[in-house]
């Protein structure tokens, strides 16, 4: 376990550096997450990842969960006990079943970009999971590994619009459909790598820019 933070941590030092540039960890942590500055932590899960005390009573923290409705372990739900100044900190985005590529694309324009404009985060970290994708057996959100690359590529303009190149940090979180799992991480270094490009690739008749 020690290690696995240590790997993770090695990532969000690099944002302290100035020749600082985003990165993905392929370690899976518990926990381990500090925070010095204002950060945005997104996580699109199949569950609600249950946060630490820690990030939903920092003000500093801007945590939206992305997560499957009606699963264990039966929270976030999208009202939540936080208030004072923590208020508007924790959002928690519950999405029904078969919800698609189309539900994703619409939290991330109208919930996540908007709240981290509001924010103004130092960094992102993205909790990166990649247990709703459709070919997933525990899945019901239906995503597909576009998806995940259309994310990646929106996440990656977002951070450096608000925060700066190189302040964008994925930690591989859930998957347990090793071909789907391994598609979906690859397309989301694309596109943190050329989010441009991803983005006018998979846009179709769909707006490129969240």
């Amino acid at each position: 376990l020690w290690g696995v933070c240590q790997a993770t941590l090695r990532c969000v030092r690099g944002f302290e550096s100035a020749a600082a540039c985003s990165s993905f960890s392929c370690m899976r942590p518990r926990r381990c997450f500090p925070s010095r500055n204002p950060a945005a932590l997104i996580c699109p899960h199949l569950s609600h990842p249950a946060p630490t005390p820690a990030h939903v009573q920092d003000p500093e923290v801007l945590y939206i969960s992305c997560h499957q409705a009606g699963l264990w372990p039966h929270t976030g739900k999208p009202r939540t006990s936080v208030a004072g100044e923590c208020l508007g900190a924790n959002i928690n985005v519950p999405l029904p079943g078969g919800c698609g590529d189309v539900a994703a694309r619409e939290v991330m324009r109208r919930i996540v970009a908007p709240a981290a404009r509001r924010f103004r985060p130092d960094a992102v970290i993205v909790s990166a999971g990649y247990d709703g994708h459709a070919a997933d057996v525990l899945a019901g959100t239906e995503f597909q590994t576009d998806t995940y690359a259309w994310l990646a590529a929106s996440l990656a303009i977002l951070s450096k619009e608000l925060c700066g190149p190189g302040r964008l940090m994925f930690v591989l979180e859930g998957g347990y459909d090793l071909p789907s799992l391994g598609a979906s991480v690859v397309a989301s270094l694309q596109g943190m790598l050329s989010p441009s490009e991803t983005l006018e690739l998979l846009a179709g008749d769909d707006p490129a820019v969240p």
